[in-house]
C-alpha cells in the first residue's frame, strides 16, 4: 500500500550499500559465502521446497524456474527506464506517489501491487539485491527465498511471506539497466493459491526489458 512502499525503497537502498560494503561483490566470492543458511531448491534440478529464513545474512538461491509460460496481463501499463509492463485487467494505476514507485491497485479484492525502481548501485548484483531485501524485510512473516525466476530473460530473486493474517506476500526484483527494480504483489490470503500464481505470472510475463 503506498503509505508503506515508498519507505522501503529509501530503506532498500542504504541495506543494499550496507550489504555491497560487506560482501565486497567479489568475483573471486561465492556471494553471501559466510551465510548460516541456504536456500537450495529448483524445480529444474528436482530440489525440495526451499528453506524458510529470517536471517539478514542467508544466502540467496542461485538456480532459475523455467520461463514464464502465462498469457501476460493486459490491464494498464507501467513504464520506468528499465522496462514496460501490464497489469491485470480491472485494475487501476494509481496517481504517482514519487519518481520511483509506481502502486496498481483493485480495493475490492484487497490487491496491490507495488513497482519500485531506484539507481542500481554500481557491481552490486541480485544476490545483493535479495540480501539487502531480506534486510529490509517489513512484513510480520517471511522472508522465504524461493528459487530464482527467469522473467524474460532477467533472472530475478523471489521472496514470499505474509502482510498480517488477511495479505501474502510475494517480491521479485533485480538489478536492469542501471535500475534496481522490485515488484511487491499483496493479494488476499482467500484468494485460491493457483489464482494468485496465475496473476502474479501473468504480470511478469508482461514485462519487456530495456
Amino acid at each position: 500500500m503506498p503509505s508503506r512502499h515508498r519507505p522501503r525503497r529509501a530503506a532498500l537502498a542504504a541495506a543494499l550499500s550496507a550489504v555491497v560494503l560487506v560482501t565486497g561483490c567479489s568475483d573471486d566470492e561465492e556471494p553471501g559465502g559466510t551465510a548460516p543458511e541456504s536456500a537450495s531448491a529448483s524445480p529444474s534440478a528436482g530440489g525440495s521446497s526451499p528453506a524458510s529464513s529470517t536471517d539478514p545474512e542467508a544466502s540467496p538461491t542461485s538456480s532459475s524456474d523455467a520461463t514464464i509460460d502465462t498469457p501476460p496481463a493486459t490491464g494498464p501499463v507501467i513504464e520506468s527506464a528499465a522496462f514496460r509492463m501490464r497489469v491485470p485487467e480491472r485494475w487501476t494505476v494509481a496517481d504517482p506517489i514519487s519518481d520511483f514507485v509506481r502502486v496498481a491497485t483493485r480495493p475490492e479484492i484487497s490487491g496491490d501491487i507495488s513497482i519500485g525502481f531506484i539507481e542500481a548501485t554500481e557491481g552490486a548484483t541480485v544476490d545483493d539485491y535479495q540480501r539487502a531485501s531480506t534486510k529490509n524485510w517489513g512484513y510480520p512473516v517471511g522472508p522465504r527465498n524461493g528459487p530464482r525466476r527467469d522473467v524474460n530473460g532477467v533472472e530475478m530473486y523471489h521472496q514470499t511471506g505474509k502482510a498480517g493474517e488477511t495479505r501474502v506476500v510475494e517480491v521479485y526484483g533485480a538489478p536492469h539497466a542501471g535500475l534496481a527494480v522490485e515488484i511487491t504483489f499483496l493479494l488476499p490470503t482467500d484468494m485460491p493459491a493457483a489464482e494468485r500464481t496465475s496473476l502474479v505470472d501473468s504480470v511478469l510475463a508482461s514485462i519487456e526489458w530495456a
